[in-house]
Protein backbone atom coordinates (compact mmCIF):
# COMPACT_ATOMS: atom_id res chain seq x y z
CA UNK A 1 0.00 0.00 0.00
CA UNK A 2 1.39 3.03 -0.84
CA UNK A 3 2.10 5.95 1.80
CA UNK A 4 -0.04 9.37 1.21
CA UNK A 5 2.86 11.91 0.69
CA UNK A 6 1.20 14.09 3.39
CA UNK A 7 1.48 11.63 5.49
CA UNK A 8 5.67 11.85 6.41
CA UNK A 9 4.62 12.87 9.95
CA UNK A 10 2.15 9.21 10.02
CA UNK A 11 -0.64 11.97 11.51
CA UNK A 12 -4.06 11.99 10.05
CA UNK A 13 -3.31 9.33 8.41
CA UNK A 14 -7.23 8.06 8.21
CA UNK A 15 -8.20 11.63 7.22
CA UNK A 16 -5.26 11.50 4.00
CA UNK A 17 -6.89 8.46 2.77
CA UNK A 18 -10.04 10.44 2.53
CA UNK A 19 -11.79 8.67 5.61
CA UNK A 20 -12.58 11.12 8.27
CA UNK A 21 -15.37 8.50 10.28
CA UNK A 22 -17.32 6.08 9.50
CA UNK A 23 -21.09 7.28 8.91
CA UNK A 24 -24.02 4.75 9.03
CA UNK A 25 -26.79 5.68 7.46
CA UNK A 26 -30.15 6.29 8.96
CA UNK A 27 -31.97 5.95 5.82
CA UNK A 28 -31.24 3.71 2.96
CA UNK A 29 -33.50 3.74 -0.64
CA UNK A 30 -34.67 0.34 -1.20
CA UNK A 31 -35.11 -0.87 -4.78
CA UNK A 32 -38.92 0.31 -4.47
CA UNK A 33 -38.17 3.60 -3.42
CA UNK A 34 -38.91 3.10 0.34
CA UNK A 35 -37.32 4.22 3.17
CA UNK A 36 -36.13 2.47 6.50
CA UNK A 37 -34.24 3.59 9.63
CA UNK A 38 -32.20 0.03 9.29
CA UNK A 39 -30.11 -0.58 7.19
CA UNK A 40 -29.58 -4.17 5.74
CA UNK A 41 -27.59 -6.58 7.30
CA UNK A 42 -25.48 -7.17 4.43
CA UNK A 43 -24.23 -3.22 4.45
CA UNK A 44 -23.56 -4.12 8.18
CA UNK A 45 -21.34 -6.64 7.67
CA UNK A 46 -19.36 -4.64 5.17
CA UNK A 47 -18.84 -1.73 7.39
CA UNK A 48 -17.82 -4.15 10.39
CA UNK A 49 -15.09 -5.93 7.82
CA UNK A 50 -14.14 -2.52 6.94
CA UNK A 51 -13.70 -1.35 10.39
CA UNK A 52 -12.04 -4.46 11.32
CA UNK A 53 -9.50 -4.10 8.61
CA UNK A 54 -8.82 -0.54 8.99
CA UNK A 55 -7.99 -1.80 12.55
CA UNK A 56 -5.27 -4.13 11.56
CA UNK A 57 -3.73 -2.08 9.24
CA UNK A 58 -3.38 0.76 12.04
CA UNK A 59 -1.89 -1.73 14.58
CA UNK A 60 1.06 -1.50 13.90
CA UNK A 61 1.35 2.06 14.06
CA UNK A 62 -0.18 2.63 17.04
CA UNK A 63 2.23 -0.46 19.03
CA UNK A 64 5.25 1.57 17.25
CA UNK A 65 3.78 5.08 18.72
CA UNK A 66 3.42 3.06 22.37
CA UNK A 67 6.72 1.63 22.26
CA UNK A 68 8.18 4.85 21.04
CA UNK A 69 6.64 6.06 24.27
CA UNK A 70 9.27 3.97 26.12
CA UNK A 71 12.28 5.19 25.59
CA UNK A 72 14.61 3.07 28.09
CA UNK A 73 14.83 -0.07 29.05
CA UNK A 74 14.08 -0.20 32.78
CA UNK A 75 16.55 -3.04 33.19
CA UNK A 76 19.19 -1.71 32.13
CA UNK A 77 19.01 2.16 31.24
CA UNK A 78 19.91 1.88 28.05
CA UNK A 79 17.05 3.08 25.10
CA UNK A 80 15.91 0.89 22.61
CA UNK A 81 15.97 2.21 18.70
CA UNK A 82 13.12 3.99 17.73
CA UNK A 83 10.41 2.18 15.89
CA UNK A 84 9.61 4.15 12.92
CA UNK A 85 5.96 3.68 12.42
CA UNK A 86 4.87 1.18 9.08
CA UNK A 87 1.02 1.30 7.98
CA UNK A 88 1.43 -2.48 6.50
CA UNK A 89 1.82 -5.38 8.69
CA UNK A 90 4.34 -7.87 8.01
CA UNK A 91 5.77 -5.74 4.98
CA UNK A 92 6.38 -3.14 7.47
CA UNK A 93 9.01 -0.29 5.98
CA UNK A 94 10.17 -1.98 3.06
CA UNK A 95 8.52 -0.34 0.00
CA UNK A 96 9.48 3.17 1.25
CA UNK A 97 13.34 1.98 2.03
CA UNK A 98 13.32 0.01 -1.25
CA UNK A 99 11.31 2.46 -3.68
CA UNK A 100 11.91 6.27 -1.95
CA UNK A 101 14.45 6.11 0.13
CA UNK A 102 14.98 9.88 0.57
CA UNK A 103 11.49 10.56 1.60
CA UNK A 104 12.11 7.38 4.26
CA UNK A 105 15.24 9.35 5.46
CA UNK A 106 13.78 12.59 5.40
CA UNK A 107 10.70 11.86 7.27
CA UNK A 108 12.38 9.86 10.02
CA UNK A 109 14.67 13.29 10.10
CA UNK A 110 11.43 15.27 10.54
CA UNK A 111 9.74 13.43 13.00
CA UNK A 112 12.22 12.37 15.42
CA UNK A 113 15.14 14.37 14.56
CA UNK A 114 18.98 14.12 12.83
CA UNK A 115 20.56 11.92 15.83
CA UNK A 116 19.46 8.96 17.16
CA UNK A 117 19.23 5.22 16.18
CA UNK A 118 16.01 4.53 14.57
CA UNK A 119 14.30 0.98 13.77
CA UNK A 120 13.09 -0.23 10.65
CA UNK A 121 10.57 -3.27 9.82
CA UNK A 122 11.62 -4.81 6.65
CA UNK A 123 10.25 -7.84 5.85
CA UNK A 124 11.67 -10.18 8.07
CA UNK A 125 14.46 -8.33 9.41
CA UNK A 126 14.63 -5.45 11.69
CA UNK A 127 17.48 -2.90 10.41
CA UNK A 128 18.80 0.09 12.57
CA UNK A 129 19.09 3.53 10.97
CA UNK A 130 22.30 5.34 12.87
CA UNK A 131 22.39 9.31 12.55
CA UNK A 132 24.08 11.97 14.73
CA UNK A 133 27.75 12.47 14.48
CA UNK A 134 28.26 11.10 18.18
CA UNK A 135 26.50 8.15 17.31
CA UNK A 136 28.58 7.82 13.90
CA UNK A 137 32.01 8.35 16.06
CA UNK A 138 30.99 5.56 18.49
CA UNK A 139 30.59 3.20 15.50
CA UNK A 140 34.03 3.83 14.15
CA UNK A 141 35.52 3.36 17.43
CA UNK A 142 34.00 -0.02 17.91
CA UNK A 143 35.71 -2.14 15.86
CA UNK A 144 35.05 -5.14 17.70
CA UNK A 145 31.42 -5.23 17.84
CA UNK A 146 30.30 -3.28 14.90
CA UNK A 147 31.62 -4.34 11.92
CA UNK A 148 31.42 -4.47 7.81
CA UNK A 149 28.50 -6.34 7.17
CA UNK A 150 28.99 -9.57 5.00
CA UNK A 151 25.80 -9.87 4.14
CA UNK A 152 25.65 -6.37 2.70
CA UNK A 153 28.96 -7.03 0.57
CA UNK A 154 27.82 -10.13 -0.22
CA UNK A 155 24.47 -9.12 -1.58
CA UNK A 156 25.94 -6.29 -3.86
CA UNK A 157 28.96 -9.11 -5.45
CA UNK A 158 25.33 -10.97 -6.04
CA UNK A 159 23.01 -9.10 -7.47
CA UNK A 160 25.18 -5.88 -8.61
CA UNK A 161 27.82 -7.77 -10.14
CA UNK A 162 26.26 -11.10 -10.92
CA UNK A 163 28.70 -13.10 -9.35
CA UNK A 164 28.43 -16.58 -10.51
CA UNK A 165 26.09 -18.73 -7.85
CA UNK A 166 28.12 -21.51 -7.93
CA UNK A 167 30.95 -19.42 -6.28
CA UNK A 168 28.74 -17.84 -3.76
CA UNK A 169 29.57 -20.49 -0.84
CA UNK A 170 33.04 -19.46 -0.87
CA UNK A 171 32.43 -15.63 -0.73
CA UNK A 172 29.40 -16.23 1.76
CA UNK A 173 31.06 -18.86 4.16
CA UNK A 174 33.95 -15.86 5.20
CA UNK A 175 32.56 -13.78 8.55
CA UNK A 176 36.15 -13.20 10.04
CA UNK A 177 35.86 -9.54 9.05
CA UNK A 178 37.76 -6.46 7.36
CA UNK A 179 40.38 -6.11 10.35
CA UNK A 180 44.00 -7.03 10.13
CA UNK A 181 43.19 -9.75 12.89
CA UNK A 182 40.10 -12.12 12.13
CA UNK A 183 37.60 -11.99 14.59
CA UNK A 184 37.78 -14.08 17.52
CA UNK A 185 34.37 -15.70 17.33
CA UNK A 186 34.64 -16.25 13.43
CA UNK A 187 35.00 -19.54 11.85
CA UNK A 188 38.34 -20.44 11.27
CA UNK A 189 39.85 -19.44 7.87
CA UNK A 190 43.14 -19.52 6.06
CA UNK A 191 44.79 -16.12 5.74
CA UNK A 192 45.09 -16.00 2.31
CA UNK A 193 41.08 -17.05 1.84
CA UNK A 194 40.24 -14.23 3.67
CA UNK A 195 37.71 -11.93 0.76
CA UNK A 196 37.04 -8.42 2.36
CA UNK A 197 40.25 -7.59 4.63
CA UNK A 198 42.51 -9.15 1.60
CA UNK A 199 40.40 -6.69 -1.06
CA UNK A 200 40.43 -3.84 0.78
CA UNK A 201 44.30 -4.02 2.32
CA UNK A 202 44.99 -4.70 -1.50
CA UNK A 203 43.14 -1.47 -2.33
CA UNK A 204 45.16 0.76 0.09
CA UNK A 205 47.99 -0.85 -0.45
CA UNK A 206 47.94 1.03 -4.01
CA UNK A 207 45.38 3.69 -3.67
CA UNK A 208 46.84 5.13 -0.50
CA UNK A 209 47.97 8.86 -0.29
CA UNK A 210 51.39 7.74 -0.45
CA UNK A 211 51.22 5.30 -3.36
CA UNK A 212 49.42 7.43 -6.09
CA UNK A 213 51.88 8.64 -7.85
CA UNK A 214 52.25 6.57 -10.56
CA UNK A 215 48.63 5.75 -10.89
CA UNK A 216 48.06 10.00 -11.02
CA UNK A 217 51.20 9.74 -13.96
CA UNK A 218 49.00 7.37 -16.01
CA UNK A 219 45.89 9.19 -15.46
CA UNK A 220 47.41 12.47 -16.42
CA UNK A 221 48.99 11.02 -19.64
CA UNK A 222 45.18 9.31 -20.59
CA UNK A 223 43.47 12.57 -19.82
CA UNK A 224 45.34 14.79 -21.90
CA UNK A 225 45.41 12.35 -24.69
CA UNK A 226 41.58 12.38 -24.54
CA UNK A 227 41.04 16.19 -24.77
CA UNK A 228 43.95 15.96 -27.29
CA UNK A 229 41.28 14.37 -29.34
CA UNK A 230 38.27 17.05 -28.93
CA UNK A 231 37.02 18.72 -32.33
CA UNK A 232 37.22 21.81 -30.53
CA UNK A 233 39.47 24.93 -31.73
CA UNK A 234 39.60 28.49 -31.39
CA UNK A 235 35.87 29.47 -31.86
CA UNK A 236 33.02 28.49 -29.26
CA UNK A 237 31.29 25.69 -29.91
CA UNK A 238 27.84 25.31 -28.29
CA UNK A 239 27.25 21.45 -26.17
CA UNK A 240 24.26 20.24 -24.70
CA UNK A 241 25.73 19.23 -21.54
CA UNK A 242 28.68 19.72 -19.02
CA UNK A 243 28.24 16.56 -17.32
CA UNK A 244 27.96 14.19 -20.01
CA UNK A 245 30.72 15.99 -21.99
CA UNK A 246 33.40 15.70 -19.05
CA UNK A 247 32.34 12.19 -17.67
CA UNK A 248 33.55 10.54 -20.81
CA UNK A 249 36.64 11.64 -20.60
CA UNK A 250 36.93 10.79 -17.02
CA UNK A 251 36.04 7.03 -17.96
CA UNK A 252 38.20 6.64 -20.38
CA UNK A 253 40.95 7.92 -18.89
CA UNK A 254 40.38 5.92 -15.44
CA UNK A 255 40.30 2.50 -17.98
CA UNK A 256 42.81 3.50 -19.18
CA UNK A 257 45.38 4.05 -16.18
CA UNK A 258 43.83 0.98 -14.69
CA UNK A 259 43.57 -1.29 -17.12
CA UNK A 260 45.72 -0.66 -20.08
CA UNK A 261 46.16 1.99 -22.99
CA UNK A 262 45.20 -0.88 -25.07
CA UNK A 263 41.83 -1.57 -23.47
CA UNK A 264 39.28 0.77 -25.28
CA UNK A 265 40.81 0.00 -28.78
CA UNK A 266 40.16 -3.59 -27.74
CA UNK A 267 36.78 -2.89 -26.71
CA UNK A 268 35.57 0.41 -27.88
CA UNK A 269 31.97 -0.35 -26.91
CA UNK A 270 32.79 -0.65 -23.10
CA UNK A 271 31.62 2.42 -21.69
CA UNK A 272 28.56 3.21 -23.23
CA UNK A 273 27.47 -0.42 -22.24
CA UNK A 274 29.22 0.56 -18.47
CA UNK A 275 26.94 3.68 -18.38
CA UNK A 276 23.44 1.96 -19.38
CA UNK A 277 24.28 -0.72 -16.68
CA UNK A 278 25.23 1.83 -14.44
CA UNK A 279 22.08 3.62 -14.85
CA UNK A 280 20.01 1.08 -13.63
CA UNK A 281 22.20 -0.32 -11.04
CA UNK A 282 19.96 0.38 -8.10
CA UNK A 283 17.26 -2.20 -9.50
CA UNK A 284 19.91 -4.45 -9.98
CA UNK A 285 20.46 -4.45 -6.40
CA UNK A 286 17.30 -4.81 -5.35
CA UNK A 287 16.70 -8.38 -7.39
CA UNK A 288 14.38 -7.10 -10.34
CA UNK A 289 14.43 -9.59 -12.62
CA UNK A 290 15.52 -10.08 -16.46
CA UNK A 291 11.99 -9.19 -17.88
CA UNK A 292 11.37 -5.98 -15.66
CA UNK A 293 15.01 -4.57 -16.66
CA UNK A 294 16.36 -6.73 -19.96
CA UNK A 295 18.64 -3.27 -20.58
CA UNK A 296 20.20 -3.33 -17.62
CA UNK A 297 20.79 -7.34 -17.50
CA UNK A 298 22.23 -7.49 -21.35
CA UNK A 299 24.78 -4.09 -20.58
CA UNK A 300 25.88 -5.86 -17.15
CA UNK A 301 26.62 -8.94 -18.85
CA UNK A 302 28.42 -7.62 -21.73
CA UNK A 303 30.09 -5.43 -19.18
CA UNK A 304 31.33 -8.51 -17.55
CA UNK A 305 31.82 -10.49 -20.81
CA UNK A 306 34.65 -7.61 -21.44
CA UNK A 307 35.97 -8.14 -18.30
CA UNK A 308 36.42 -11.69 -18.85
CA UNK A 309 37.86 -11.42 -22.22
CA UNK A 310 40.39 -8.87 -21.63
CA UNK A 311 42.11 -11.08 -18.99
CA UNK A 312 42.00 -14.16 -21.16
CA UNK A 313 44.20 -12.02 -24.00
CA UNK A 314 45.89 -9.37 -22.10
CA UNK A 315 49.74 -9.96 -21.99
CA UNK A 316 50.63 -9.39 -18.26
CA UNK A 317 54.18 -8.85 -19.38
CA UNK A 318 53.17 -5.73 -21.80
CA UNK A 319 50.63 -4.98 -19.10
CA UNK A 320 50.90 -0.54 -18.61
CA UNK A 321 47.63 -0.52 -16.06
CA UNK A 322 47.56 -0.44 -12.36
CA UNK A 323 49.46 -3.29 -10.68
CA UNK A 324 46.82 -3.48 -8.42
CA UNK A 325 45.17 -5.24 -11.06
CA UNK A 326 47.97 -8.14 -10.98
CA UNK A 327 47.89 -8.42 -7.50
CA UNK A 328 44.16 -8.73 -7.19
CA UNK A 329 44.43 -11.34 -9.82
CA UNK A 330 47.61 -13.46 -7.39
CA UNK A 331 45.24 -13.60 -4.92
CA UNK A 332 42.31 -14.75 -6.78
CA UNK A 333 44.56 -17.62 -7.94
CA UNK A 334 44.34 -18.78 -4.39
CA UNK A 335 40.65 -18.36 -4.26
CA UNK A 336 40.31 -21.25 -7.02
CA UNK A 337 37.39 -19.36 -8.69
CA UNK A 338 36.22 -19.04 -12.32
CA UNK A 339 37.22 -16.80 -14.87
CA UNK A 340 33.27 -15.27 -14.44
CA UNK A 341 33.91 -14.87 -10.63
CA UNK A 342 37.12 -12.60 -11.74
CA UNK A 343 35.32 -10.41 -14.37
CA UNK A 344 32.56 -10.32 -11.84
CA UNK A 345 35.00 -8.96 -9.34
CA UNK A 346 36.82 -6.90 -11.95
CA UNK A 347 33.82 -5.34 -12.91
CA UNK A 348 33.30 -4.22 -9.43
CA UNK A 349 36.36 -2.63 -8.63
CA UNK A 350 35.97 -1.07 -11.56
CA UNK A 351 32.32 0.45 -10.64
CA UNK A 352 33.77 1.79 -7.59
CA UNK A 353 36.33 3.66 -9.01
CA UNK A 354 35.25 4.89 -12.39
CA UNK A 355 32.24 6.84 -11.45
CA UNK A 356 33.19 10.36 -10.49
CA UNK A 357 31.79 13.52 -11.39
CA UNK A 358 32.72 16.79 -12.77
CA UNK A 359 30.21 19.50 -11.33
CA UNK A 360 28.78 22.57 -13.02
CA UNK A 361 28.66 24.12 -9.24
CA UNK A 362 32.13 24.76 -10.29
CA UNK A 363 31.15 27.01 -12.99
CA UNK A 364 28.09 28.92 -12.30
CA UNK A 365 30.53 31.34 -9.66
CA UNK A 366 32.81 33.09 -11.98
CA UNK A 367 34.95 34.41 -9.14
CA UNK A 368 35.26 30.58 -7.49
CA UNK A 369 36.13 29.51 -10.57
CA UNK A 370 38.84 32.33 -10.99
CA UNK A 371 39.96 31.61 -7.46
CA UNK A 372 40.58 27.91 -8.06
CA UNK A 373 42.26 28.24 -11.09
CA UNK A 374 44.48 30.57 -9.52
CA UNK A 375 45.41 27.47 -7.21
CA UNK A 376 45.58 25.39 -10.19
CA UNK A 377 48.02 27.03 -12.11
CA UNK A 378 50.03 27.12 -9.32
CA UNK A 379 50.44 23.42 -10.02
CA UNK A 380 51.44 23.30 -13.08
CA UNK A 381 55.47 22.26 -13.70
CA UNK A 382 57.66 22.56 -16.62
CA UNK A 383 58.89 18.93 -17.38
CA UNK A 384 62.34 18.13 -19.25
CA UNK A 385 60.81 17.90 -22.60
CA UNK A 386 59.65 21.34 -22.47
CA UNK A 387 55.80 19.77 -21.94
CA UNK A 388 53.72 21.20 -18.42
CA UNK A 389 52.52 18.34 -16.08
CA UNK A 390 50.55 18.89 -12.90
CA UNK A 391 52.70 18.73 -9.43
CA UNK A 392 49.82 16.33 -8.13
CA UNK A 393 51.06 16.10 -4.25
CA UNK A 394 50.64 19.86 -4.46
CA UNK A 395 47.14 19.89 -6.82
CA UNK A 396 45.79 17.78 -3.93
CA UNK A 397 46.96 19.88 -0.98
CA UNK A 398 45.75 23.30 -2.10
CA UNK A 399 42.72 24.78 0.12
CA UNK A 400 40.52 26.01 -2.00
CA UNK A 401 40.14 22.79 -4.20
CA UNK A 402 39.90 20.27 -1.70
CA UNK A 403 37.56 22.69 -0.02
CA UNK A 404 35.35 22.67 -3.16
CA UNK A 405 36.11 18.91 -3.74
CA UNK A 406 34.54 18.29 -0.31
CA UNK A 407 31.62 20.09 -0.54
CA UNK A 408 30.57 18.53 -3.72
CA UNK A 409 30.74 15.26 -1.95
CA UNK A 410 28.93 16.32 0.78
CA UNK A 411 25.90 17.83 -1.15
CA UNK A 412 26.31 14.99 -3.87
CA UNK A 413 26.63 11.96 -2.51
CA UNK A 414 24.47 9.93 -0.85
CA UNK A 415 25.68 6.60 0.52
CA UNK A 416 24.20 3.54 2.64
CA UNK A 417 27.43 2.62 4.84
CA UNK A 418 25.80 -1.15 6.20
CA UNK A 419 27.20 -2.39 9.60
CA UNK A 420 26.34 -5.61 11.89
CA UNK A 421 26.38 -6.30 15.49
CA UNK A 422 27.00 -10.33 14.42
CA UNK A 423 29.11 -11.42 17.20
CA UNK A 424 27.69 -9.61 20.39
CA UNK A 425 25.62 -6.78 21.07
CA UNK A 426 27.17 -3.48 22.05
CA UNK A 427 26.01 -0.52 23.30
CA UNK A 428 26.13 2.96 21.48
CA UNK A 429 26.48 5.73 23.86
CA UNK A 430 22.86 5.44 25.34
CA UNK A 431 21.28 2.85 22.62
CA UNK A 432 21.73 -0.85 23.80
CA UNK A 433 22.13 -2.89 20.12
CA UNK A 434 21.33 -6.62 20.11
CA UNK A 435 23.76 -9.35 18.64
CA UNK A 436 23.22 -9.87 15.49
CA UNK A 437 21.46 -6.02 13.98
CA UNK A 438 22.07 -4.71 10.86
CA UNK A 439 23.11 -0.67 11.16
CA UNK A 440 22.50 1.26 8.44
CA UNK A 441 24.36 4.76 8.49
CA UNK A 442 22.77 7.40 5.28
CA UNK A 443 24.96 9.67 4.93
CA UNK A 444 22.88 12.32 3.61
CA UNK A 445 21.45 12.78 6.86
CA UNK A 446 24.71 13.70 8.29
CA UNK A 447 25.02 15.79 5.53
CA UNK A 448 22.32 17.77 5.99
CA UNK A 449 22.47 17.94 9.39
CA UNK A 450 22.46 22.30 9.94
CA UNK A 451 24.03 21.96 13.68
CA UNK A 452 27.30 21.01 12.47
CA UNK A 453 27.99 22.74 9.31
CA UNK A 454 29.63 26.48 8.29
CA UNK A 455 26.76 28.10 7.22
CA UNK A 456 28.52 31.42 6.92
CA UNK A 457 29.15 34.76 8.64
CA UNK A 458 25.33 35.64 8.35
CA UNK A 459 24.13 31.94 7.53
CA UNK A 460 24.04 32.63 4.18
CA UNK A 461 24.68 29.68 3.05
CA UNK A 462 22.34 26.90 4.17
CA UNK A 463 23.22 23.00 3.72
CA UNK A 464 20.97 22.73 0.58
CA UNK A 465 23.16 24.89 -0.96
CA UNK A 466 26.73 24.27 -2.33
CA UNK A 467 29.27 26.69 -1.11
CA UNK A 468 32.79 26.17 -2.19
CA UNK A 469 34.54 27.62 0.88
CA UNK A 470 32.49 25.56 3.59
CA UNK A 471 35.85 23.71 4.30
CA UNK A 472 37.81 26.71 4.52
CA UNK A 473 38.93 28.64 8.01
CA UNK A 474 41.20 31.72 8.78
CA UNK A 475 42.13 30.24 11.86
CA UNK A 476 45.80 29.15 13.31
CA UNK A 477 44.95 25.34 13.85
CA UNK A 478 46.34 22.42 12.02
CA UNK A 479 44.72 21.53 8.40
CA UNK A 480 44.73 17.98 7.57
CA UNK A 481 46.50 18.32 4.40
CA UNK A 482 50.35 19.34 3.19
CA UNK A 483 50.48 22.93 2.95
CA UNK A 484 53.08 24.89 1.10
CA UNK A 485 55.52 27.37 2.56
CA UNK A 486 52.34 30.10 1.36
CA UNK A 487 50.13 28.55 3.84
CA UNK A 488 50.23 31.33 6.15
CA UNK A 489 48.46 33.61 3.11
CA UNK A 490 45.69 31.30 2.27
CA UNK A 491 42.75 30.10 4.40
CA UNK A 492 43.09 26.89 5.93
CA UNK A 493 40.90 23.53 4.92
CA UNK A 494 40.21 21.07 7.37
CA UNK A 495 37.96 18.35 8.31
CA UNK A 496 39.10 18.23 12.07
CA UNK A 497 35.66 20.06 13.15
CA UNK A 498 33.64 17.50 10.89
CA UNK A 499 34.68 14.49 12.57
CA UNK A 500 30.84 12.19 11.86
CA UNK A 501 29.44 14.85 9.85
CA UNK A 502 31.24 14.44 6.69
CA UNK A 503 31.14 10.67 5.57
CA UNK A 504 31.28 9.89 2.42
CA UNK A 505 33.77 7.37 2.39
CA UNK A 506 32.88 6.37 6.19
CA UNK A 507 34.92 6.74 8.73
CA UNK A 508 37.39 4.75 11.69
CA UNK A 509 39.72 1.68 9.80
CA UNK A 510 36.79 0.59 7.63
CA UNK A 511 37.00 4.33 5.78
CA UNK A 512 36.87 3.58 1.39
CA UNK A 513 40.78 2.78 0.75
CA UNK A 514 39.74 5.15 -2.57
CA UNK A 515 39.61 8.23 -0.79
CA UNK A 516 42.51 9.72 -1.72
CA UNK A 517 42.15 8.51 -5.46
CA UNK A 518 38.73 10.24 -5.65
CA UNK A 519 40.46 13.31 -4.65
CA UNK A 520 42.91 13.29 -6.90
CA UNK A 521 41.15 11.98 -10.06
CA UNK A 522 38.48 14.83 -9.16
CA UNK A 523 40.93 17.46 -8.94
CA UNK A 524 43.49 16.47 -11.68
CA UNK A 525 40.68 15.98 -14.08
CA UNK A 526 39.62 19.60 -13.24
CA UNK A 527 43.07 21.24 -13.57
CA UNK A 528 43.32 19.38 -16.98
CA UNK A 529 40.06 20.35 -18.51
CA UNK A 530 39.98 24.29 -17.40
CA UNK A 531 43.34 24.33 -18.47
CA UNK A 532 43.06 23.33 -21.82
CA UNK A 533 39.46 24.91 -22.33
CA UNK A 534 37.75 28.06 -21.35
CA UNK A 535 33.79 26.76 -20.41
CA UNK A 536 31.08 29.03 -19.69
CA UNK A 537 27.35 27.66 -18.65
CA UNK A 538 24.25 28.94 -20.89
CA UNK A 539 21.91 28.18 -17.71
CA UNK A 540 23.37 29.63 -14.37
CA UNK A 541 20.66 28.10 -12.37
CA UNK A 542 21.98 26.91 -9.00
CA UNK A 543 19.49 24.49 -8.20
CA UNK A 544 18.49 21.72 -11.00
CA UNK A 545 17.10 18.89 -10.02
CA UNK A 546 19.33 15.67 -9.06
CA UNK A 547 18.97 11.94 -10.36
CA UNK A 548 17.59 9.82 -7.27
CA UNK A 549 18.12 6.85 -9.43
CA UNK A 550 21.03 5.74 -7.60
CA UNK A 551 20.36 6.68 -3.81
CA UNK A 552 22.27 5.17 -1.86
CA UNK A 553 25.18 4.15 -3.57
CA UNK A 554 27.17 6.95 -4.34
CA UNK A 555 27.41 10.42 -6.46
CA UNK A 556 24.26 11.43 -7.46
CA UNK A 557 24.20 12.15 -10.93
CA UNK A 558 22.83 15.90 -12.40
CA UNK A 559 18.46 15.28 -13.27
CA UNK A 560 18.85 17.98 -15.99
CA UNK A 561 21.65 19.13 -18.61
CA UNK A 562 23.37 21.45 -17.92
CA UNK A 563 24.17 23.51 -21.56
CA UNK A 564 27.44 25.03 -22.29
CA UNK A 565 29.74 26.63 -24.58
CA UNK A 566 33.28 25.80 -25.10
CA UNK A 567 36.74 26.66 -26.98
CA UNK A 568 40.57 25.95 -26.64
CA UNK A 569 42.59 28.11 -25.03
CA UNK A 570 45.15 29.69 -27.71
CA UNK A 571 48.08 28.43 -24.94
CA UNK A 572 46.36 25.69 -23.10
CA UNK A 573 49.04 24.57 -20.31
Amino acid sequence: MAIPQNCSSYEGIASSTGINHVEIPLDTSTAYGQFVLDPPASIWTVQRAFLIALSLLLLPKALSSIRSLIPKDKKDHYRRPTPVPHLTPVIGNLFMFLYDPQELIRSIAQRFGKSGIFSLNLLTREVYIVAGAEYLNAIWKDTKKVMMSHDALNLSLSNMFALPRKEMPFFWSDRTGSCHDPHTQSPPRAADQRVAYLMLKTSAEYLSRGNLAATAERYQIAMKNQLNGVPVQGEWVEMDDLFDFARRFVANATCESMLGSNFLTQFPDFVDSFYVYNSRIRRLLQGWPRFLVPRAWQARKRCIEIMRQWRKTLNVHDFDGSPMMLKRWSIFEKWNISDEAIASQDLGILWGYVLSNIRRQGFIDRQLLAAATVEIDECWREEADGSLALDVTKLTSQPLLQSMHAEALRKYVAVYIARTTEYGETQLLDYRIPQNKFLVINTAIAHMDERNWNLGPQGEYPVNKFWGERFLTQSSGTSDEVRGDDARAKPIYSLSQYKGSWVPFGGGIHQCPARHWVKTKMLVSLAMITGAFEIELLNRQEDLKVDLAKYGLGALNPGEKAPFRIRRKTAPV
